[in-house]
């Protein structure tokens, strides 16, 4: 009994997870709190890889084309890893972060 129970807890739990992360992400960012000062340009993707054409907090420079995609890998080791790039200032930037 409890095998059946841990599995059926185990599914239930991926389950969750593919939903979250494959996600459209226009529609996932309807349901998250954005703070007012944050202005966001037009979503497309899914959470685990997706694109903002701009992203703009208060006065400083607006971001363009920021595009990210979470490595999978990382999650088997239990982080968080993300690659990232944007457009900034007429230059590209791009980098990887983890948690």
């Amino acid at each position: 009994m409890k095998k059946i129970l841990l599995l059926l807890v185990a599914g239930l739990l991926s389950y969750v997870v593919s939903i979250v992360l494959l996600a459209p992400l226009g529609i996932a960012l309807k349901h998250i709190p954005i703070p007012s000062d944050l202005r966001l340009g037009v979503a497309d993707g899914l959470l685990w890889r997706g694109e903002l054409t701009t992203v703009q907090y208060q006065d400083l420079p607006r971001l363009q084309q920021l595009k990210w995609e979470i490595q999978p890998k990382s999650l088997l080791k239990g982080e968080l890893a993300i690659e990232w790039s944007t457009k900034l200032l007429g230059g590209m930037i791009n980098g990887n972060c983890a948690i």
